[in-house]
C-alpha cells in the first residue's frame, strides 16, 4: 500500500481550492469554511466519516492538516463512500489524539510539518501583511501568473485563492532560470 503524504497547514489553501471549497477558506481570518460542494469526495474529520456540512463549522485556523487522497489502494481501505476520493482533515485540537493516530496508522497516512520558512511565507500572505524581501529569500514571486513586486503580495481579506511555495527544482522546471531559488505563486479571486 502506498503512503499518502499530507499537505502542510500552510498550504491548506491549495487543497481547499482543488477540493472545491470556497476560496474564502483560504484566508486564515475567514470566519468559517464553506461546505464541500456536491461531488464524489468523502470527507473525514479527525478520522470520522463526516457530512460535508460539518466542515462549515470549522475555522481554517483550527485545521492542522488536510489530505486529498486519490490513491486507489488507500481509498479501498476507507468507507465505500470514498471510492472516488477523500478529503481527510485533522484538527489542531485532535492531531495527537489516539483516534487520529489509529486512523492514520490503519490507512498508512503520514504527516510532514511545514518548514518554518514555508510557514512564515504562508502566514505573511494569509494575514494580508504581505512578504518582505527576507521572507521571499530570492524566490520568484508570481501573482496571478505574472511576475510581481513585494507590494503585490499584500492580498486583501477574502481575495486570496491559493499559495504555492515551490522549491528550486520545481520552480526551475516550471519557470526556467528565474525560478532557480524557488518560487512563491499566489492566486487571487
Amino acid at each position: 500500500m502506498k503512503t499518502t503524504k499530507t499537505i502542510t497547514a500552510g498550504i491548506v489553501t491549495l487543497f481547499l481550492t482543488v477540493a472545491g471549497l470556497s476560496s474564502h477558506s483560504a484566508q486564515a481570518q475567514a470566519p468559517k469554511l464553506s461546505a464541500v460542494k456536491q461531488g464524489p469526495l468523502a470527507l473525514y474529520v479527525d478520522g470520522v466519516l463526516t457530512p460535508g456540512e460539518e466542515l462549515s463549522s470549522t475555522s481554517p485556523t483550527d485545521i492542522e492538516v488536510m489530505n486529498v487522497v486519490k490513491d486507489k489502494a488507500v481509498l479501498a481501505t476507507l468507507d465505500p463512500a470514498a471510492a472516488s476520493g477523500a478529503i481527510i482533515v485533522t484538527t489542531k485540537k485532535n492531531k495527537d489524539s489516539e483516534a487520529v493516530k489509529a486512523f492514520n496508522k490503519k490507512h498508512n497516512i503520514t504527516y510532514t510539518p511545514p518548514s518554518p520558512e514555508v510557514k512564515k511565507i504562508n502566514d505573511a500572505v494569509m494575514s494580508g501583511t504581505g512578504l518582505s524581501a527576507s521572507d521571499l529569500g530570492g524566490r520568484l514571486l508570481l501573482v496571478n501568473d505574472k511576475e510581481a513586486a513585494l507590494e503585490q503580495s499584500k492580498i486583501a481579506h477574502g481575495q486570496l485563492s491559493s499559495i504555492y511555495v515551490l522549491d528550486a527544482e520545481k520552480a526551475t522546471k516550471r519557470y526556467g532560470a528565474k525560478g532557480k531559488n524557488g518560487a512563491v505563486v499566489i492566486t487571487t479571486r
